[in-house]
């Protein structure tokens, strides 16, 4: 019962994680959009909570093992945030300016990817290792990903 209750947790990270990713693809999108079209960009639209809350709580008390991941998804989300706000804020007519702009907020997006990849990773190799477990205890063979 403990297994399928860590499962569940994972599966529960897995998707905060996942809304936190779109959270800051919408707004690193609208950024993109504001320094390198110089279009208005829609900070509403742009604006979807990030559910730091909630994922911070569920590492916490359910997979501290993951703790590592989330620090470093805290330092390069809000280093994404404040790139897009630097893009939105900072954009102007002087092209080679609003390229810097864009290579730093395209930079801070791939940093946050890397993070957020890397504790998807784990969440899923976790997962894995339970099935494995849970295969074995009623001694069926684990079907291969």
């Amino acid at each position: 019962m403990l297994q399928d209750e860590r499962k569940a947790h994972l599966e529960e990270v897995y998707e905060v994680l996942e809304r936190l990713r779109d959270a800051y693809s919408l707004f690193y999108a609208d950024a993109l959009r504001t320094a390198a079209l110089q279009a208005p960009g829609n900070l509403a639209q742009a604006m979807k909570p990030v559910p730091w809350a909630r994922l911070r709580m569920l590492v916490f008390l359910y997979l501290p093992e993951l703790k590592p991941y989330l620090e470093d998804i805290e330092l390069t989300g809000p280093k994404l945030g404040s790139a897009a706000a630097d893009a939105i804020l900072y954009s102007s007519g002087n092209a080679a300016r609003n390229q810097q702009l864009v290579t730093a907020l395209d930079s801070a997006l791939q940093d946050l990817t890397k993070t957020v990849d890397a504790m998807r990773d784990q969440i899923v190799a976790h997962s894995r290792a339970i099935v494995a477990a849970k295969a074995t205890s009623v001694g069926t063979k684990p079907s291969k990903p």
